[in-house]
Protein backbone atom coordinates (compact mmCIF):
# COMPACT_ATOMS: atom_id res chain seq x y z
CA UNK A 1 0.00 0.00 0.00
CA UNK A 2 1.29 3.41 -0.98
CA UNK A 3 -0.51 6.65 -0.16
CA UNK A 4 0.21 9.70 -2.75
CA UNK A 5 -2.79 12.03 -1.34
CA UNK A 6 -4.74 8.42 -1.36
CA UNK A 7 -4.49 4.97 -0.71
CA UNK A 8 -2.93 3.09 -3.53
CA UNK A 9 -3.11 -0.30 -3.72
CA UNK A 10 -0.46 -3.11 -5.93
CA UNK A 11 -1.07 -6.68 -5.76
CA UNK A 12 2.48 -8.22 -6.06
CA UNK A 13 2.72 -11.20 -7.21
CA UNK A 14 6.57 -13.68 -8.36
CA UNK A 15 6.38 -12.14 -11.21
CA UNK A 16 4.96 -8.65 -10.97
CA UNK A 17 2.58 -6.33 -9.70
CA UNK A 18 -0.92 -5.24 -10.53
CA UNK A 19 -2.49 -2.23 -9.17
CA UNK A 20 -6.16 -2.91 -7.71
CA UNK A 21 -9.15 -1.55 -6.00
CA UNK A 22 -9.26 -1.69 -2.00
CA UNK A 23 -12.84 -3.86 -2.43
CA UNK A 24 -10.28 -6.42 -4.60
CA UNK A 25 -8.06 -7.41 -1.57
CA UNK A 26 -9.90 -9.60 0.55
CA UNK A 27 -8.37 -10.67 3.61
CA UNK A 28 -4.57 -10.57 2.31
CA UNK A 29 -2.22 -8.45 4.36
CA UNK A 30 -1.29 -5.48 3.49
CA UNK A 31 2.40 -3.72 3.55
CA UNK A 32 2.65 -0.40 4.01
CA UNK A 33 4.73 2.15 2.81
CA UNK A 34 3.45 6.01 3.13
CA UNK A 35 4.25 9.02 5.52
CA UNK A 36 2.08 7.69 8.45
CA UNK A 37 4.49 4.68 9.27
CA UNK A 38 6.70 5.95 12.08
CA UNK A 39 9.82 3.86 13.22
CA UNK A 40 11.16 5.05 16.48
CA UNK A 41 14.55 3.36 18.43
CA UNK A 42 14.99 2.57 21.85
CA UNK A 43 17.93 2.46 23.83
CA UNK A 44 16.61 -0.36 26.02
CA UNK A 45 13.64 -2.82 25.85
CA UNK A 46 10.34 -0.98 26.33
CA UNK A 47 6.46 -2.63 26.94
CA UNK A 48 4.35 -2.35 24.26
CA UNK A 49 2.44 0.27 26.92
CA UNK A 50 5.59 2.33 27.73
CA UNK A 51 6.20 2.59 23.97
CA UNK A 52 2.87 3.47 22.82
CA UNK A 53 3.26 6.61 25.91
CA UNK A 54 6.67 7.60 24.22
CA UNK A 55 4.79 7.83 21.00
CA UNK A 56 2.21 10.13 22.12
CA UNK A 57 4.45 12.34 23.61
CA UNK A 58 6.70 12.12 20.48
CA UNK A 59 3.84 12.38 17.92
CA UNK A 60 0.65 13.62 19.66
CA UNK A 61 -1.86 11.27 18.85
CA UNK A 62 -2.74 7.57 19.84
CA UNK A 63 -1.07 4.77 17.61
CA UNK A 64 -0.87 0.71 16.90
CA UNK A 65 2.44 -0.31 17.35
CA UNK A 66 4.27 -3.14 16.35
CA UNK A 67 7.25 -3.36 19.26
CA UNK A 68 10.68 -5.07 17.88
CA UNK A 69 12.61 -3.12 20.74
CA UNK A 70 13.16 -6.51 22.19
CA UNK A 71 15.10 -7.96 19.29
CA UNK A 72 16.39 -4.86 17.17
CA UNK A 73 15.76 -1.72 19.64
CA UNK A 74 12.62 -0.83 17.26
CA UNK A 75 9.46 0.47 17.64
CA UNK A 76 7.04 0.83 14.56
CA UNK A 77 4.02 2.77 14.94
CA UNK A 78 1.18 4.02 12.67
CA UNK A 79 -1.71 6.19 14.05
CA UNK A 80 -5.14 4.41 14.92
CA UNK A 81 -7.28 6.15 12.63
CA UNK A 82 -4.96 4.73 9.79
CA UNK A 83 -4.54 1.19 11.14
CA UNK A 84 -8.75 1.38 11.45
CA UNK A 85 -9.28 2.96 7.78
CA UNK A 86 -7.36 0.16 5.89
CA UNK A 87 -9.67 -2.65 8.48
CA UNK A 88 -6.97 -5.18 7.56
CA UNK A 89 -3.64 -7.23 8.50
CA UNK A 90 -0.87 -4.35 8.07
CA UNK A 91 2.51 -4.82 8.21
CA UNK A 92 4.92 -1.81 8.39
CA UNK A 93 6.98 -1.77 5.19
CA UNK A 94 10.03 -0.89 7.48
CA UNK A 95 9.95 -3.92 9.53
CA UNK A 96 10.13 -5.62 6.32
CA UNK A 97 13.15 -3.70 4.79
CA UNK A 98 14.85 -3.76 8.45
CA UNK A 99 14.76 -7.72 8.30
CA UNK A 100 16.13 -7.69 4.67
CA UNK A 101 18.95 -5.53 5.25
CA UNK A 102 19.70 -7.49 8.21
CA UNK A 103 19.79 -10.58 6.61
CA UNK A 104 22.14 -8.98 3.91
CA UNK A 105 24.18 -8.29 6.47
CA UNK A 106 23.90 -4.45 6.17
CA UNK A 107 23.48 -1.34 8.40
CA UNK A 108 20.65 1.29 8.00
CA UNK A 109 23.29 4.04 8.95
CA UNK A 110 24.01 6.78 6.06
CA UNK A 111 22.16 5.02 3.45
CA UNK A 112 19.71 4.81 0.47
CA UNK A 113 17.82 1.83 1.06
CA UNK A 114 14.34 0.37 -0.13
CA UNK A 115 12.60 -2.11 -2.03
CA UNK A 116 11.84 -2.12 -6.16
CA UNK A 117 8.70 -3.69 -7.15
CA UNK A 118 7.64 -4.92 -10.74
CA UNK A 119 9.21 -6.91 -13.79
CA UNK A 120 11.91 -5.13 -15.86
CA UNK A 121 10.60 -5.60 -18.78
CA UNK A 122 9.71 -3.15 -21.39
CA UNK A 123 6.48 -1.65 -20.35
CA UNK A 124 5.94 -3.21 -17.00
CA UNK A 125 4.90 -0.84 -14.15
CA UNK A 126 7.33 -0.72 -11.80
CA UNK A 127 7.84 0.95 -8.07
CA UNK A 128 10.28 2.10 -5.98
CA UNK A 129 10.03 2.24 -2.02
CA UNK A 130 13.39 4.25 -0.81
CA UNK A 131 14.47 5.24 2.36
CA UNK A 132 17.26 7.47 3.19
CA UNK A 133 18.60 6.89 6.71
CA UNK A 134 21.43 9.11 8.46
CA UNK A 135 23.86 8.17 10.40
CA UNK A 136 22.19 7.31 13.83
CA UNK A 137 19.96 4.88 11.37
CA UNK A 138 17.03 7.32 11.65
CA UNK A 139 15.19 8.02 8.74
CA UNK A 140 15.78 10.82 7.51
CA UNK A 141 12.76 11.13 4.14
CA UNK A 142 10.93 8.80 2.00
CA UNK A 143 10.56 8.95 -1.58
CA UNK A 144 8.24 6.67 -3.88
CA UNK A 145 8.55 6.31 -7.31
CA UNK A 146 6.25 5.42 -9.92
CA UNK A 147 7.51 3.96 -13.44
CA UNK A 148 11.01 5.94 -12.44
CA UNK A 149 13.32 6.14 -15.95
CA UNK A 150 15.47 4.72 -13.54
CA UNK A 151 15.97 3.70 -9.50
CA UNK A 152 19.29 4.81 -9.57
CA UNK A 153 18.74 8.35 -10.37
CA UNK A 154 15.96 9.07 -8.24
CA UNK A 155 18.24 7.24 -5.35
CA UNK A 156 20.95 9.67 -5.87
CA UNK A 157 18.33 12.80 -5.80
CA UNK A 158 17.18 11.76 -2.60
CA UNK A 159 20.43 11.80 -1.38
CA UNK A 160 21.05 14.92 -2.23
CA UNK A 161 17.91 16.03 -0.78
CA UNK A 162 18.52 14.28 2.43
CA UNK A 163 22.36 15.18 2.75
CA UNK A 164 22.86 11.11 2.47
CA UNK A 165 26.37 10.09 1.41
CA UNK A 166 24.76 7.05 -0.93
CA UNK A 167 27.82 6.29 -2.74
CA UNK A 168 29.53 5.86 1.00
CA UNK A 169 27.03 3.18 1.22
CA UNK A 170 24.40 1.91 -0.94
CA UNK A 171 21.75 2.32 -2.50
CA UNK A 172 20.66 -1.24 -0.99
CA UNK A 173 18.24 -1.61 -3.30
CA UNK A 174 15.92 -5.18 -2.88
CA UNK A 175 13.20 -6.88 -5.55
CA UNK A 176 9.94 -8.00 -4.87
CA UNK A 177 10.86 -11.80 -4.18
CA UNK A 178 12.41 -10.38 -0.72
CA UNK A 179 9.79 -8.06 0.05
CA UNK A 180 7.47 -11.26 0.25
CA UNK A 181 9.54 -13.36 1.92
CA UNK A 182 10.44 -10.54 4.71
CA UNK A 183 6.57 -10.19 5.09
CA UNK A 184 5.43 -13.46 5.61
CA UNK A 185 5.34 -14.40 9.43
CA UNK A 186 6.12 -10.79 10.25
CA UNK A 187 4.08 -8.99 13.00
CA UNK A 188 1.42 -6.22 12.29
CA UNK A 189 -0.37 -3.38 14.18
CA UNK A 190 -3.23 -5.13 15.87
CA UNK A 191 -6.58 -4.04 13.60
CA UNK A 192 -9.19 -4.81 16.81
CA UNK A 193 -10.04 -2.25 18.61
CA UNK A 194 -8.09 -1.75 22.22
CA UNK A 195 -9.06 -0.58 25.64
CA UNK A 196 -5.97 0.93 27.44
CA UNK A 197 -3.54 -0.88 25.56
CA UNK A 198 -5.40 -4.34 25.81
CA UNK A 199 -6.97 -5.98 22.68
CA UNK A 200 -11.15 -6.28 23.13
CA UNK A 201 -10.82 -10.06 22.84
CA UNK A 202 -8.36 -10.28 25.72
CA UNK A 203 -10.19 -8.13 28.08
CA UNK A 204 -13.12 -9.79 27.41
CA UNK A 205 -11.79 -13.27 28.47
CA UNK A 206 -10.32 -10.92 31.71
CA UNK A 207 -13.42 -9.94 32.52
CA UNK A 208 -15.14 -13.33 31.83
CA UNK A 209 -12.57 -14.21 34.44
CA UNK A 210 -13.57 -11.58 36.70
CA UNK A 211 -17.17 -12.33 36.83
CA UNK A 212 -16.89 -15.83 37.08
CA UNK A 213 -14.69 -15.04 40.41
CA UNK A 214 -17.92 -12.51 41.32
CA UNK A 215 -20.17 -14.83 40.76
CA UNK A 216 -17.96 -17.67 43.16
CA UNK A 217 -17.65 -15.23 45.27
CA UNK A 218 -21.40 -14.80 45.41
CA UNK A 219 -22.08 -18.09 45.78
CA UNK A 220 -19.41 -18.66 48.47
CA UNK A 221 -21.12 -16.97 50.95
CA UNK A 222 -24.69 -18.89 50.68
CA UNK A 223 -22.29 -22.07 51.01
CA UNK A 224 -21.32 -20.68 53.89
CA UNK A 225 -24.84 -20.39 55.32
CA UNK A 226 -25.55 -23.67 53.77
CA UNK A 227 -22.70 -25.91 55.94
CA UNK A 228 -23.56 -23.74 58.94
CA UNK A 229 -27.29 -25.01 58.17
CA UNK A 230 -26.14 -28.63 57.98
CA UNK A 231 -23.89 -28.19 61.21
CA UNK A 232 -26.79 -27.06 63.39
CA UNK A 233 -29.68 -29.41 61.41
CA UNK A 234 -31.92 -25.85 61.19
CA UNK A 235 -32.48 -23.88 57.86
CA UNK A 236 -31.87 -27.13 55.62
CA UNK A 237 -34.77 -26.32 52.80
CA UNK A 238 -34.55 -22.20 53.12
CA UNK A 239 -30.76 -22.40 52.90
CA UNK A 240 -30.60 -25.00 49.73
CA UNK A 241 -33.36 -23.09 47.84
CA UNK A 242 -31.09 -19.51 48.54
CA UNK A 243 -28.36 -21.23 46.92
CA UNK A 244 -29.88 -22.53 43.84
CA UNK A 245 -31.05 -19.54 43.18
CA UNK A 246 -27.53 -17.84 43.77
CA UNK A 247 -26.54 -20.14 41.59
CA UNK A 248 -29.29 -19.66 38.84
CA UNK A 249 -28.93 -16.25 38.84
CA UNK A 250 -25.16 -16.47 38.76
CA UNK A 251 -25.34 -18.56 35.96
CA UNK A 252 -27.59 -16.31 33.70
CA UNK A 253 -25.28 -13.44 34.37
CA UNK A 254 -22.25 -15.16 32.85
CA UNK A 255 -24.55 -16.70 30.57
CA UNK A 256 -25.24 -13.24 29.18
CA UNK A 257 -22.13 -11.49 29.66
CA UNK A 258 -20.12 -14.26 27.70
CA UNK A 259 -22.03 -17.29 26.76
CA UNK A 260 -19.15 -19.58 25.62
CA UNK A 261 -17.39 -18.82 27.98
CA UNK A 262 -20.10 -19.87 31.20
CA UNK A 263 -20.77 -22.50 28.98
CA UNK A 264 -17.39 -24.21 28.94
CA UNK A 265 -15.56 -23.25 32.42
CA UNK A 266 -18.67 -21.68 34.26
CA UNK A 267 -18.51 -24.17 38.01
CA UNK A 268 -21.15 -26.83 38.58
CA UNK A 269 -22.32 -25.22 42.04
CA UNK A 270 -25.41 -27.33 42.56
CA UNK A 271 -22.88 -30.23 41.87
CA UNK A 272 -20.38 -29.02 44.61
CA UNK A 273 -23.57 -28.64 46.97
CA UNK A 274 -24.51 -32.14 46.85
CA UNK A 275 -20.70 -33.21 47.58
CA UNK A 276 -20.57 -30.66 50.37
CA UNK A 277 -23.28 -32.50 51.75
CA UNK A 278 -22.28 -36.31 51.46
CA UNK A 279 -19.21 -35.34 53.38
CA UNK A 280 -20.87 -33.56 56.36
CA UNK A 281 -21.40 -35.43 59.59
CA UNK A 282 -23.04 -34.22 63.14
CA UNK A 283 -20.40 -31.66 64.64
CA UNK A 284 -18.26 -30.84 61.92
CA UNK A 285 -18.40 -28.46 59.48
CA UNK A 286 -17.33 -28.18 55.52
CA UNK A 287 -15.53 -26.08 53.78
CA UNK A 288 -14.72 -25.84 49.60
CA UNK A 289 -12.06 -24.57 47.80
CA UNK A 290 -12.79 -24.80 44.10
CA UNK A 291 -10.97 -23.15 40.64
CA UNK A 292 -10.72 -24.76 37.17
CA UNK A 293 -8.61 -26.90 37.92
CA UNK A 294 -9.48 -28.91 41.09
CA UNK A 295 -12.03 -29.26 44.00
CA UNK A 296 -11.24 -29.26 47.46
CA UNK A 297 -13.85 -30.37 50.28
CA UNK A 298 -12.94 -30.02 53.86
CA UNK A 299 -14.49 -31.36 56.71
CA UNK A 300 -13.09 -30.41 60.23
CA UNK A 301 -14.02 -30.86 63.50
CA UNK A 302 -13.17 -28.68 66.68
CA UNK A 303 -11.74 -30.52 69.38
CA UNK A 304 -11.39 -27.28 71.65
CA UNK A 305 -9.68 -23.72 71.46
CA UNK A 306 -9.25 -22.85 68.07
CA UNK A 307 -10.43 -24.07 65.07
CA UNK A 308 -8.94 -24.48 61.26
CA UNK A 309 -9.64 -20.35 59.86
CA UNK A 310 -12.22 -20.17 62.32
CA UNK A 311 -10.99 -16.79 63.99
CA UNK A 312 -13.43 -15.00 66.15
CA UNK A 313 -16.45 -15.63 64.06
CA UNK A 314 -19.07 -16.30 66.64
CA UNK A 315 -21.18 -18.93 63.96
CA UNK A 316 -17.90 -21.34 64.07
CA UNK A 317 -17.74 -21.28 67.75
CA UNK A 318 -16.88 -25.06 69.00
CA UNK A 319 -20.14 -27.28 69.19
CA UNK A 320 -19.58 -30.33 71.18
CA UNK A 321 -18.10 -33.46 68.84
CA UNK A 322 -19.62 -36.81 70.17
CA UNK A 323 -16.45 -39.38 69.75
CA UNK A 324 -18.36 -42.04 67.54
CA UNK A 325 -18.93 -39.15 65.18
CA UNK A 326 -15.38 -38.71 64.93
CA UNK A 327 -14.60 -42.05 64.67
CA UNK A 328 -17.24 -42.42 61.98
CA UNK A 329 -15.78 -39.15 60.12
CA UNK A 330 -12.43 -40.73 59.68
CA UNK A 331 -13.66 -43.52 57.92
CA UNK A 332 -15.65 -41.63 55.64
CA UNK A 333 -15.78 -42.76 51.96
CA UNK A 334 -15.02 -40.03 49.53
CA UNK A 335 -17.50 -38.18 46.98
CA UNK A 336 -17.61 -39.44 43.95
CA UNK A 337 -14.76 -38.13 41.76
CA UNK A 338 -12.97 -37.48 44.74
CA UNK A 339 -10.03 -38.94 46.45
CA UNK A 340 -8.80 -38.44 50.05
CA UNK A 341 -6.04 -36.12 50.34
CA UNK A 342 -5.28 -36.62 53.96
CA UNK A 343 -5.80 -36.09 58.02
CA UNK A 344 -4.40 -33.16 59.62
CA UNK A 345 -4.77 -31.52 62.83
CA UNK A 346 -3.75 -27.84 63.56
CA UNK A 347 -0.88 -26.62 65.52
CA UNK A 348 -2.42 -26.62 69.20
CA UNK A 349 -4.32 -29.91 68.21
CA UNK A 350 -7.72 -28.23 68.71
CA UNK A 351 -9.31 -29.02 65.66
CA UNK A 352 -8.86 -32.32 63.32
CA UNK A 353 -9.35 -32.00 59.54
CA UNK A 354 -10.33 -34.68 56.60
CA UNK A 355 -9.23 -33.01 52.98
CA UNK A 356 -10.87 -34.89 49.99
CA UNK A 357 -8.93 -33.31 46.26
CA UNK A 358 -10.49 -33.89 43.06
CA UNK A 359 -9.05 -32.78 39.62
CA UNK A 360 -11.38 -31.08 37.26
CA UNK A 361 -11.14 -31.57 33.61
CA UNK A 362 -10.05 -29.13 31.16
CA UNK A 363 -12.93 -26.71 30.51
CA UNK A 364 -11.25 -24.53 28.01
CA UNK A 365 -10.03 -21.50 29.86
CA UNK A 366 -6.75 -20.97 28.78
CA UNK A 367 -8.05 -21.81 25.39
CA UNK A 368 -11.21 -19.40 25.37
CA UNK A 369 -8.02 -16.55 27.01
CA UNK A 370 -5.90 -16.85 23.52
CA UNK A 371 -8.76 -16.51 21.40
Amino acid sequence: MLHIGRPLYWDVAEDGIVECARSEIGDATVVSFDQFDHRMRCPRPLTTQAAKRALIREQGEQTRVVNRSWSRQLVYARPTTQVQAVGLRVVPGLSCLDTVLAASGRQSSSCIAGFVLGAEAPGARRIALLYAFDESGEVVRFQPAINPDSVESVAAELARASNTDAASAGPYLFSQQDLLAASVGAAAYPVEPEWNGIPIRRLQAILAGLLCAAALGATTGNLYSFYEGLRDGRRFDETTRATRTVVASNEARLASVLPAFSREVSLPYAELVEDAQGVWMPGGRVTLASDQDRDELSLIFALGGSDFGAGGDPRLRRRPVRTEDLIAALGISPPRGFSLKDHSANGDGNAIRIRFERTRPDRGLERLARR
